[in-house]
């Protein structure tokens, strides 16, 4: 029981950092809830939406061909496969 509550202490701290980092929003209500029902995981994915809500994307910054990276004045051809259709 002592590792359940330090869990539960231990979330509630990371959802109140979260909250004076970011605001209030419906994630940290939803958080709050995920925790009173000591659902760790829904915790975590709602303060995940929250953190993935908050970086921004540069549409520039993004090249859908791939890009040349250089180590040690070496070109190395990078590309992002990820997306690409089979």
């Amino acid at each position: 029981m002592a590792h359940i509550e330090r869990a539960r202490d231990d979330l509630s701290e990371l959802i109140e950092t979260t909250l004076l980092a970011k605001g209030d929003c419906e994630d940290i209500e939803i958080a709050r809830n995920a925790l009173a029902d000591d659902n760790a995981p829904a915790v975590l994915r709602a303060l995940a939406r929250i953190e993935a809500e908050s970086i921004d994307v540069e549409v520039e910054d993004v090249s859908p061909d791939g890009m040349v990276l250089k180590i040690d004045d070496e070109a190395i051809p990078f590309v992002d496969l990820s997306s690409e259709e089979e």
